[in-house]
C-alpha cells in the first residue's frame, strides 16, 4: 500500500510542478502578447466602451481604448493562470511531500487538493498512504501484556492453643507431730519441760 501510494503521489507531484510551471509561464505570456500585441483582444467590447464614452462627451480614440482593453483582459489572464498555475504548484509540492510523509496530515491534505483540481493520482495516493500507515502503526505497538493470575494465598493453619500443663499437686505431707519440750535431766534423772532442770538446775542439753 505504501509503495503504491509513494508511485502515485510521485507521479502527482511531479504532473503538479510541471503544470503548475507551464500554467503561470503560459499567463505571463499571454498577458504580455495581449497588452503589447497591438490588435484588439475584443473589438466589439472595444467598440461597445468606446460608443459609451462618445456619448459621456470623452475625447479618447479607439486605439487608447483598444489598449485600455488589451491591459485589463491582459493582467486578468496572467492572475487567472497565474493562479491556477499557483495552485497546480503547491498541489504538486505536497504531492511530493505526501510521498515521504510519515503523518496523515499531509495525505488528507492530498486527498483534498487532489478533489479540488480533479487530480486522482493525488486522491488514491492520499488513501493509500493512510491504509499503509495504520497498518504500520498496528504493527510497530506491542501486544498488551496479559495481566498476571491473583496470587492463591494459602491458609496458614491457625496455631492451636497449647494444653495446659497440670502442674503436679504437692503431696500433703503427713503433719509432724510439734517435737515434744519435756527432758531428762543428765545430771540428776529428774523429768523437765523448762530451759533448765528444776531439781538441780542444769541447763537443758542442746
Amino acid at each position: 500500500m505504501k509503495k503504491a501510494s509513494k508511485i502515485l503521489l510521485t507521479i502527482a507531484g511531479i504532473i503538479g510542478l510541471i503544470a503548475g510551471i507551464g500554467l503561470m509561464v503560459a499567463g505571463l505570456v499571454y498577458g504580455l502578447v495581449l497588452i503589447f500585441g497591438g490588435a484588439t483582444a475584443l473589438p466589439e467590447l472595444a467598440a461597445a466602451i468606446q460608443e459609451m464614452l462618445n456619448e459621456m462627451g470623452s475625447e479618447l480614440d479607439a486605439n487608447a481604448i483598444a489598449w485600455i482593453v488589451n491591459i485589463s483582459i491582459g493582467l486578468i489572464m496572467m492572475l487567472i493562470y497565474g493562479g491556477i498555475g499557483l495552485f497546480e504548484l503547491i498541489t504538486g509540492i505536497v504531492a511530493l511531500k505526501g510521498a515521504k510523509a510519515k503523518k496523515k496530515g499531509i495525505l488528507i491534505a492530498n486527498i483534498v487538493f487532489g478533489v479540488m483540481f480533479q487530480n486522482y493520482f493525488c486522491i488514491v495516493g492520499g488513501i493509500l498512504g493512510i491504509i499503509g500507515l495504520n497498518k504500520e502503526n498496528n504493527q510497530s505497538q506491542p501486544e498488551p501484556e496479559p495481566a498476571p493470575a491473583p496470587a492463591i494465598e494459602e491458609k496458614k493453619p491457625e496455631p492451636q492453643p497449647e494444653p495446659k500443663k497440670e502442674e503436679p499437686k504437692e503431696e500433703a505431707k503427713p503433719a509432724t507431730a510439734p517435737a515434744r519440750k519435756d527432758w531428762f535431766c543428765p545430771n540428776c534423772g529428774a523429768h523437765n519441760e523448762g530451759k533448765f532442770c528444776a531439781a538441780c538446775g542444769t541447763k537443758k542439753p542442746e
